[in-house]
């Protein structure tokens, strides 16, 4: 068997030329590849090549703290065109995102889509189909009647085209060629297979690869460590290297944002204690929390998404693990406990891992009990927004996908942003400074979750000061909080009037 070509990685930017597809798979700080990435920007500043890349990540690369993903291609010139499913909000030494600041200022093209989508678009890509036809996005701000996934003025082509199967409506993704995949695992074996054995999930990474290397792509990994040929059991070879062009290894990569490594996150153990990974949890998450812990039944399954509801399993575990529920997040682990914050994206001992195309056919479809999503912006109509927001694009990830099928949707967030100090004693909420930015607002930025096409399900929307339900006509606040005054606390934050109950 042909043996895989090692690549240093100053070797990395040559394999890829002016033009190009590069496809990149991480989630925020979780399986980043980072010296990959960071090869290109040192190649690009010294030979000003390559040049004009299309960039396809289906979830945010990179993180806050000094893992800088994608940031490392914020280069006039470098990049032409970005299609994500989110994208790296936070703040690096530097500032602002620059690859945000890029698109918003008109200086690169940018979709946005569907996490799922992007994922499940990679097999479609692979057999070579004209696209993925679903009903995720409709009525949102990928629908091509809107945005069409469009980010600003310089992208001038809806990325979705509608349909219609037999007198219903349908979004087609169209499948595009890819040239190049940067990925990236634990160890490559001198045949070119890779293992995730220290990695905290799989993502879409053999999906990615059979896409590239079908459309005549190269496929180049990042790995810890490199093994003789064949001495990796064949159930472990996440990624057969039939289609593995070339290797990078690169000893000291993290796990995940400040996680050097944990066996209770690649779930090569289960770990006693993990106290060293929890999140620093505000007061009103905590309120938010307590609040949907009350929606939850023993035997649900649970799919928790970024943001507060993120803190959700941790709240849960320290408050005595009941009810007894299953957590499910995005990115392909089952069970164990999500982490919150910047490690969203893994999990403490996870009871198993799927792939992440896997994973949104499971979420696609429904086949879980609640999901528990966070809201940036919420309009009187119930429209929510979580994708746009001023000097930032946090992106829909899997958001949509989620809400496709879901029986019952919980979306949790702060009653106002930016500043917003609570305390609780007694069971009673005392508001001790508000957040200087409202958040249900009379007109929204977009449209992520479209209220018209939800209103026969089961939602709510849960603060940390009262409850709404969406409803035939609109928001219906149907709770307070004790300590709560509803003019003062609640109606004068706003700018509309809720119905009441």
């Amino acid at each position: 068997m042909k043996r895989v070509k090692l690549l240093d990685p100053s070797q990395v930017a040559k394999q890829i030329s002016d033009g190009e597809a590069i496809t990149v798979m991480a989630s925020s700080g979780v399986a980043v590849p980072e010296v990959l990435l960071q090869s290109i920007e040192q190649h690009y500043i010294e030979y000003g090549r390559p040049r004009d890349l299309t960039v396809f990540f289906p979830i945010a690369v990179g993180d806050t703290y000094g893992i800088e993903g994608l940031e490392h291609l914020a280069h006039e010139g470098l990049v032409k065109r970005l299609i994500g499913g989110s994208y790296t909000v936070g703040r690096f030494s530097y500032g602002r995102s620059r690859l945000t600041q890029m698109v918003l200022q008109d200086k690169v093209e940018a979709y946005n889509l569907p996490q799922g989508v992007m994922m499940q678009l990679l097999r479609e890509i692979a057999r070579k189909s004209p696209g993925l036809i679903t009903k995720v996005g409709l009525g949102t701000f990928v629908d091509p009647r809107l945005c069409g996934g469009r980010l600003n003025n310089i992208t001038k082509h809806s990325y979705t085209k509608l349909i219609e199967i037999d007198s219903e409506e349908w979004l087609l993704y169209p499948s595009i060629s890819l040239d190049v995949a940067l990925l990236r695992g634990s160890t490559a074996d001198e045949y070119g297979n890779i293992s995730f054995e220290h990695e905290g999930t799989f993502l879409g990474a053999l999906q990615q690869a059979i896409a590239v290397h079908n459309s005549g792509g190269r496929v180049i990994v990042q790995v810890k460590r490199l093994a003789s040929g064949g001495s990796i059991p064949p159930q472990q070879v996440r990624i057969p290297g039939v289609f593995v062009d070339a290797v990078v290894v690169v000893e000291n990569q993290p796990q995940a944002t400040l996680l050097d490594y944990n066996p209770g996150v690649s779930g090569e153990l289960r770990v006693a204690n993990w106290d060293t990974l929890k999140w620093p949890m505000p007061e009103f998450a905590q309120l938010i929390c307590k609040r949907v812990l009350d929606e939850l039944d023993d035997g649900y399954i649970v799919c928790v998404g970024y943001g507060v509801p993120g803190f959700l399993p941790q709240f849960w575990y320290e408050t005595g693990c009941k009810p007894d529920v299953t957590f499910v997040i995005e990115q392909g682990p089952i069970g164990g406990i999500p982490l919150a914050g910047s490690r969203f994206g893994i999990s403490v001992n996870p009871l198993a891992f799927l792939d992440s195309p896997s994973n949104f056919d499971f979420l696609d479809g429904g086949g879980f009990d609640v999901a528990i999503l966070a809201f940036a912006e919420v309009d009187e109509g119930g429209n929510v927004n979580v994708h746009m927001l001023p000097d930032q694009i946090p992106g829909c990830g899997g958001f949509m996908n989620i809400i496709n099928n879901a029986r019952k949707l919980i979306f949790c967030g702060s009653f106002t942003a930016t500043g917003l100090k609570v305390i609780s004693s007694d069971g009673t909420v005392s508001i001790l400074e508000e957040g200087k930015h409202i958040r249900f607002r009379k007109n929204i930025r977009s449209i992520t979750f479209p209220a018209h096409r939800f209103r026969n399900r089961d939602v709510l929307y849960v603060t940390e000061r009262c409850v709404f339900k969406l409803t035939s006509n609109g928001l219906n606040l149907i709770e307070v909080f004790p300590g709560i005054d509803v003019k003062k606390h609640v109606l004068s934050a706003m700018e509309f009037k809720p119905s009441f109950v």
